[in-house]
């Protein structure tokens, strides 16, 4: 796994919509494999609300709201309205708000196993019209498109996303990259021998 998920800052932005998003994107989800929670853990923020609004967007289409909450990716909702709040994607927050309505105190529970107790009751019908039907709108809306609030996270963030012109690309390595950061008195090549 790499130490960081950064990419080379492009010499000339991606001009289709999405293309930055998919770009940034694509080294998170290679990297991530199959140790997602490991991954995640050396994510910046920025990269980890990035990757949330992915799940989101990719859930959605695989199946709806629904789909999204009945599976693990229901356990970050709260961290994926966070997310939401702080690209300042009002209209995704309003919807995503409205579509945790269906919970008690419209609070979604982190547990799986609760949650599904609590969708078995709901339709996945009754939550395409709470939230599919407007989500797919959105996405259609000039200025609305929730790519178009990613992109420009992104471009707001560039140190959280793209390496500096003098920083090495990151390599990757079975060493868990949380010993990296956590003593920096021991070197990488003692580190590579544990």
């Amino acid at each position: 796994m790499k130490s960081n998920f950064r990419i080379r800052k492009p010499t000339k932005w991606p001009t289709k919509e999405g293309g930055l998003w998919g770009r940034v994107l694509k080294p998170i989800q290679e990297g991530m494999g199959e140790d997602a929670t490991r991954a995640r853990e050396i994510l910046t923020r920025s990269q980890a609300v990035v990757e949330l609004l992915s799940v989101l967007d990719s859930e959605v289409h695989n199946g709806g709201i629904h789909h999204y909450f009945w599976n693990s990716s229901g356990d970050h909702a709260e961290k994926l309205l966070e997310s939401l709040c702080l690209i300042g994607a009002k209209p995704y927050v309003t919807l995503f708000k409205k579509a945790c309505t269906v919970f008690p105190s419209a609070i979604v529970p982190t547990d799986c196993k609760r949650r599904r107790e609590l969708l078995a009751d709901i339709s996945e019908e009754r939550m395409g019209k709470i939230f599919d039907d407007a989500f797919f709108s959105l996405r259609t809306a000039p200025g609305k498109k929730l790519e178009s609030f990613v992109e420009a996270f992104i471009r707001a963030n560039p140190e959280e996303f793209f390496l500096r012109d003098d920083e090495p690309e990151p390599v990757d390595s079975d060493v868990d990259p949380r010993l990296w950061k956590s003593d920096y008195r021991v070197s990488r090549s003692s580190v590579a021998l544990l």
